[in-house]
């Protein structure tokens, strides 16, 4: 069983992913107004970016603590893929003034792989 120091590692990911839930479920209405074409981009490289540190931030903290196997990482790559799509479902199902949106789950994906290539490739090595 992990210890309390082993699960205390964690807390900075699990602190990321509910800044990323809050965002993510903030009503539209308090999203800030921007025209629609830079909207669109903004909004896709938001979704990149936060995935893609979120992910680095699992794989750092995961090789910190030596707990985690190559399965365990596997297995929480493909959980922030999930939940990404998990709160696009939910935007549209609660009704906030959100929208589903495909192209938000593939950038949220891309950033999950970016993250992850930049961390294996870059960032592991030094």
């Amino acid at each position: 069983m992990a210890s309390y120091k082993q699960i205390r590692i964690f807390y900075p990911v699990w602190l990321w992913g509910i800044i990323i839930t809050a965002i993510s479920l903030l009503p539209g209405k308090t999203m800030p107004d921007v025209s629609f074409w830079k909207w669109i981009a903004v909004d896709k490289i938001g979704h990149f970016a936060v995935y893609a540190i979120w992910v680095v931030l699992l794989l750092q903290v995961s090789s910190k603590s030596g707990y985690v196997s190559k399965r365990h990482l596997t297995v929480g790559l493909v959980f922030i893929m999930a939940y990404g799509v998990f709160l696009e479902v939910l935007q549209r199902v609660l009704y906030l003034g959100r929208f589903f949106e495909f192209s938000d789950i593939v950038a949220n994906c891309i950033g999950v792989l970016f993250g992850a290539g930049t961390y294996f490739f870059l960032l592991k090595r030094f």
